[in-house]
């Protein structure tokens, strides 16, 4: 029997369930040695989401043979209620549950038809409408500017002129490279990329062509490479073999040349349950905090890959659940998400021990979180944003629930406003 949770790196049993048109259950990561609490058809969908990195309610529709926003409406989700005050403007056009970008004055953002659209930022004015061709599933995750581009992660890379546009170019890695695969990222001379297939690339912005590409797969076993995140010439990436029992880590690259400077294979606490690193890993001058698939968070020396601290696993899980654990470090706190009970903590960066922890009661936490002037802005499940002190662990304000306003993931932030994709359309909305 497989005892990875079925419901890998996306999902709750209370959502799956729904999705799959199933009797709710309370929240819990789905194990297969806690039981069959999905469908065999909602549980061959979440295996393809993991390896194709779409966002867990684009999934979850699928599984239920719906659109986004059908599914947001039989889960409750933007059915009346008072609009958000913090609401500046709103261009009315279905949102794909991707992060925008931001230049000075332009919003861009990826709708539910795999197009991008650049809306002016002040007044929410479409300045243009371009498409990448594709359809299906789009596994990117955030939208990114760089140089005169906005890159649209949809598979293969779509770079459009931030003016007009216009096509500049189209990076693949044919026949199976993927790049286009959750987040992107990038320090200014070149877009860094993971992929569905094992490798990590470095592509040039201005036309598009390969820099560097290596090899982060050990072995001929399927490896997603994922989140890339840059700072300081090193490029930092995690990565998950999702078949059987998951395993994998995270690995430092020479971000000028390729090269791997070190590696982690992040092995589990006991044998049997899961691991591997969790999304995107948080950077400081000292540290790379990473967290993995058995319910552990790590701090890890960023010249070496050495294990500085670990956090132990929640005596709630059982001996074989795992607990996706997103993180994001602002100052000397690393605030860090949980799939399987829905709560935030935040630990010493320097030691890993816990300052505080709260329980939102909004169901699991897998998305990923962005942190501005020292304040974190996330989206719940149930498609409320938020800010949070990280200090302290308050939440400094939510949106409200159960309103037409409902948003897919976390926002891009500039100076006095948050952008978020939402099942409606794009809002611009006060900080």
């Amino acid at each position: 029997m497989n005892n990875t949770p079925s419901a890998a790196n996306w999902f709750t049993c209370e959502a799956a369930a729904l999705a799959a048109g199933l009797a709710a259950t309370p929240i819990v990561t789905v194990s297969d040695r806690g039981g069959p609490l999905i469908s065999e058809s909602a549980r061959s969908v979440m295996g393809r989401a993991r390896q194709h990195g779409a966002s867990m309610l684009r999934v979850l529709a699928a599984a239920a043979g719906l659109g986004c926003g059908d599914l947001a409406a039989r889960l409750g989700l933007g059915n009346g209620g008072d609009p958000d005050s913090r609401i500046v403007w709103k261009y009315s056009e279905a949102a794909e549950s991707i992060t925008p970008a931001i230049d000075d004055s332009t919003v861009f953002f990826a709708t539910v038809t795999r197009g991008v659209r650049a809306v002016d930022k002040r007044s929410g004015a479409l300045r243009w409408a371009a498409t990448s061709g594709r359809s299906g599933f789009s596994p990117g995750t955030a939208l990114l500017v760089v140089g005169g581009v906005v890159v649209y992660p949809d598979a293969d890379l779509f770079a459009f002129d931030r003016r007009t546009g216009a096509v500049r170019w189209v990076f693949r890695d044919l026949p199976t490279g993927s790049p286009g695969y959750t987040s992107l990222a990038t320090d200014g001379v070149r877009v860094f990329a993971g992929s569905g297939s094992g490798d990590a690339f470095a592509i040039d912005p201005t036309d598009g062509h390969l820099v560097w590409k290596t090899r982060i797969a050990t072995d001929s076993t399927q490896t997603v490479v994922a989140d890339p995140v840059v700072d300081a010439g090193l490029v930092v990436v995690t990565y998950s073999r999702p078949g059987g029992v998951a395993t994998g880590g995270i690995c430092g690259l020479d971000a000028v040349t390729g090269a791997i400077r070190w590696r982690r294979e992040l092995t589990p606490a006991a044998a049997g349950q899961p691991s591997g690193g969790y999304r995107r890993a948080a950077v400081t001058s000292t540290l790379v905090v990473v967290s993995s698939a058995d319910g552990r968070t790590f701090g890890l020396d960023r010249g070496t890959g050495s294990i500085t601290w670990v956090t132990t696993r929640d005596a709630r899980l059982g001996a074989f659940q795992g607990d996706w654990r997103p993180v994001v470090v602002a100052g000397d706190v690393a605030v860090v998400g949980s799939s399987g009970f829905g709560t935030l903590a935040g630990l010493e960066v320097a030691t890993g021990a816990e300052r505080w922890q709260i329980d939102p009661k909004r169901g699991s936490f897998l998305d990923l979180m962005t942190v501005a002037d020292g304040v974190i802005y996330l989206a719940f499940l149930p498609g409320e944003l938020a800010a949070l002190d990280p200090q302290t662990g308050q939440l400094l304000w939510q949106t409200p629930s159960g309103t037409a306003n409902t948003y897919w993931t976390y926002p891009a932030v500039d100076a006095t406003r948050l952008f978020a994709s939402g099942v409606a359309g794009l809002y611009a909305l006060r900080r």
